[in-house]
């Protein structure tokens, strides 16, 4: 089907879409035919990693199967052995260049945590470059920042191994800390930073462990930089014709001292009464209290501030399982009076209350969903599933126990359940885990 299928060194086949899952098959062979790098296959092989990149980019956004052929082959498994090859620096660069546009531009977690599984990321991370490239370095420093820039909660585990006690994008990264080129310097300090911000307690026990070296050399540095600014303004160098140097030397220091001062405002005493104490009237006996907390909470959680939201996040598990062991005591609630001889003419107004509630409950589930934040969204979503749909709604319409003493509803009234959860709470996801389940 496609022409010119690898093994020459007069380019790849270049189609009239190039963004197509059949063009990546097409690029997987040429990888496959050109395991061995080769002084006639190296320009064939820069043409298709560029290729690679731009499709798996465009398949982020549009077609996830182009994900899913990438992985299901261990595309990214060629880069590393092309890699570990005599390839030259030509190669290397393009490899380099590659995966930093890939992982600038992909937007979908479940696409990162595909390009970051099976650790090839930490092999590339840890590999020997020739450093005295200069466009391998700076690709290789870009690569790294880059990366850190994607370091968060949910993904520090595909970088830091607790077992073993091996975190590679930190400890190579500040081996460059006094690199001489301004930029890696800077990309230094970028990535340290986001390193250093992300609340993991055992990864910042690790950086805490093997960071006294380092910050004694930044700290000695900035000393070495206010000598010199001290020696500079004393010396005959010190005239209009030279005073370029000696603002780069201040610009040099003053930005060793705001990076140090980033380091101190790392994780202050993080507080935000207004979210942690309408939390504790999530179950009052009022009513308008109970629709207050749900509003608060809603609004709180619409604000598009990162650090906020990372706070609110985490410490919002508890709160969430709360809210839908609540919802879940509803339903029970509800079942029980159905069944039972309170449930007659004059007694319904109790029903509605109890149902009224429960639908709110419902409501508030969906309208968090809806807000669009991904991290509390899932959160949410392994709380329902795992303690309201599975144990409780699924389980009871098959007449199932996860455990001895769960609690088992009628068939009618976990149909009624689960019918209103679904009608009400549009995430797909929880549609397709009900569904499967």
């Amino acid at each position: 089907m496609f022409k010119r299928f690898g093994g020459s060194s007069t380019g790849i086949w270049k189609p009239k879409n190039p963004h197509s899952l059949e063009y990546l098959k097409y690029l997987h062979g040429i990888l496959m035919k050109n395991e061995r790098v080769t002084e006639h296959n190296r320009t064939l092989l820069v043409e298709a990693l560029r290729a690679i990149a731009e499709i798996l980019i465009w398949g982020d956004q549009n077609d996830s199967s182009v994900f899913d052929f990438f992985l299901e082959k261990q595309m990214l498994s060629y880069f590393l052995s092309i890699m570990t090859q005599k390839c030259g620096s030509y190669v290397c660069v393009q490899l380099l260049q590659t995966l930093n546009i890939l992982f600038e531009n992909i937007r979908h977690e479940t696409s990162l945590y595909f390009l970051l599984s099976n650790n090839h990321v930490n092999s590339i991370i840890t590999h020997k470059f020739d450093f005295k490239n200069e466009e391998i370095m700076a690709y290789y420093i870009s690569f790294l920042k880059t990366l850190s820039f994607k370091l968060n909660v949910y993904t520090v585990h595909f970088f830091f191994n607790e077992p073993a006690q091996e975190f590679p994008l930190y400890t190579e990264v500040i081996k460059f800390y006094n690199h001489s080129e301004g930029m890696v310097r800077i990309a230094v300090r970028t990535t340290t930073l986001n390193i250093f911000k992300v609340e993991d307690e055992a990864m910042r026990a690790f950086v805490r462990s093997c960071s006294r070296d380092y910050l004694c050399a930044v700290v000695d540095l900035t000393a070495l930089h206010s000598i010199d600014i001290d020696q500079f303004a004393r010396s005959a160098e010190n005239e209009a014709s030279n005073r370029d140097r000696l603002t780069d030397l201040v610009g040099e220091h003053l930005d060793h001292i705001h990076y140090l001062n980033d380091i101190f405002l790392i994780n202050p005493a993080q507080e935000f009464p207004l979210y942690t104490e309408v939390i504790k009237f999530y179950n009052h006996s009022e009513g308008m209290v109970r629709i207050a907390v749900r509003t608060t909470t809603l609004n709180i959680f619409k604000v598009e501030d990162e650090a906020m939201r990372a706070f609110v996040r985490s410490c919002s598990r508890d709160y969430l399982c709360a809210v839908v062991d609540l919802t879940a005591l509803h339903s029970i609630d509800i079942d029980q009076f159905a069944r039972s001889a309170e449930n007659e003419a004059s007694n319904r107004d109790r029903l509605t209350d109890l149902v009224g509630e429960h639908l709110d409950h419902i409501h508030y589930l969906n309208d968090i969903f809806l807000i669009n934040d991904e991290h509390l969204s899932a959160m949410l979503f392994e709380i329902v599933f795992r303690r309201l749909l599975a144990p409780l709604y699924l389980c009871s319409l098959a007449s199932l126990r996860m455990c001895p003493s769960a609690v088992v509803l009628t068939p009618v009234s976990s149909l009624f359940f689960l019918s209103h959860f679904l009608l009400v709470v549009t995430d797909s996801q929880v549609h397709l885990l009900a569904i499967l389940f």
